[in-house]
């Protein structure tokens, strides 16, 4: 898949006709994939490129200051994107010049003018331009106008009916839910991050913890998790601790996670972690060995659950 950095890339001009598809795609979840997968077949049919147009950040952030958190950094999310067989990725900028241009003139100067469009295929709740006027109705009326067709791709539904959302997702994730999430997003829940430096204390215990920076915005509630980790493209098990450290002041949730048969040093590596399974609340210990008991119970239950379970 190739990717296309901003609406002023030279890459661009190679495009002679496309079928397009618009969206933020926060966690690429199941319903997203419904529509990306439509377009690539769309584009098949009619034999052009299939092209996904999304954004660097959340709209929202430009829009209303203030936006929800990510379920996929830009890097996870493109990623995701090219396993539906999408062909181009459009990345935009989604500044305050950007959020200022009508829907009718988006269609014009980017669908037409720039992606050469031949049919769009949005979500069936979609919006898009300046005042979210933009939707499939718009994008008929102008297709008879330009030269193209539009679609809406309708709801995947799950967990009871309920529409599948990246909010549903969220709600899922910070509650500890990972059932629920693998429903939605087809796979198991993850967060990629930076291995930094603690303070030993799993070491000294006889447990030697990855610390990560995370990079995603939504992280599990504080628990102990069963996961599955993968390093430098290998995957292995283990156990994830999520807390809250009592000295921090941003008052982050710090995941630590304990891998199975690895004794490498990993600072500054980048690793992924998928949640599996919550095991257990977090709890308090007052006795040293206490603590380590749980641990190795932990370390037991996170086994028998990962079995088979970690690809």
């Amino acid at each position: 898949m190739l990717v296309i950095k901003g609406l002023h890339s030279r890459e661009l001009l190679r495009i002679k006709k496309s079928v397009v598809t618009l969206g933020v795609f926060d966690g690429v979840h199941l319903g997203h994939q419904k529509i990306l997968k439509q377009a690539v077949s769309s584009a098949r049919k009619i034999k052009t490129l299939s092209i996904a147009l999304t954004f660097e950040t959340h709209p929202r952030k430009t829009t209303h200051r203030k936006a929800p958190p990510i379920l996929t950094t830009m890097k996870k999310k493109a990623e995701l994107i090219a396993a539906t067989g999408i062909d181009v990725l459009v990345v935009v900028d989604f500044d305050k010049k950007f959020a200022s241009m009508t829907a009718e003139a988006f269609i014009e100067k980017v669908l037409v003018g720039q992606l050469k469009i031949k049919k769009a295929i949005i979500g069936h709740d979609y919006r898009f331009g300046k005042g979210k006027t933009g939707d499939e109705k718009l994008l008929q009326t102008e297709g008879r106008k330009y030269g193209f067709t539009a679609a809406s791709v309708s709801a995947k539904r799950c967990c009871g009916g309920r529409i599948m959302s990246s909010t549903e997702i969220r709600k899922a994730v910070m509650s500890g839910d990972m059932k629920k999430a693998e429903r939605m997003i087809g796979r198991k829940y993850s967060i990629t991050g930076e291995v930094i430096h603690g303070d030993s204390r799993g070491s000294l215990l006889g447990f030697p913890t990855a610390n990560i920076d995370v990079h995603n915005e939504v992280i599990p509630v504080e628990g102990v998790y069963a996961v599955g980790v993968v390093v430098s493209g290998r995957r292995y098990g283990g156990v994830c601790n999520i807390s809250r450290p009592t000295f921090d002041k941003k008052n982050n949730l710090i995941p630590e996670i304990f891998i199975f048969n690895f004794k490498k040093r990993i600072y500054g590596k980048e690793i992924e972690v998928f949640f599996v399974k919550k095991i257990r609340e977090s709890i308090r210990f007052h006795k040293v060995e206490d603590l380590v008991l749980r641990i190795e119970k932990d370390i037991i239950v996170a086994k028998k659950l990962l079995k088979n379970r970690i690809d």
